[in-house]
């Protein structure tokens, strides 16, 4: 996953891709704009963790449903 935008500047829209059905899906956008978060998937959940806003470091958590 990749979300940084023309210029590495954060990003709210977030995609999943399956490589099965080799198809990108649009996630719901994301509350805090990030750019290299870390993620992990638990109960068909994406959970972005941290990552750089044009703030600066971010210390959020964002939840984000893969249905």
């Amino acid at each position: 996953m990749l979300l940084t935008g023309t210029g590495g500047k954060p990003l709210t829209d977030a995609e999943m891709f399956d490589p099965v059905a080799n198809t990108w899906t649009s996630l719901p956008s994301m509350s805090v704009p990030v750019a290299s978060c870390s993620f992990t998937v638990a109960d068909e959940r994406l959970y972005l963790i941290g990552g750089l806003t044009i703030g600066g470091p971010s210390a959020s958590l964002q939840q984000l449903s893969l249905k």
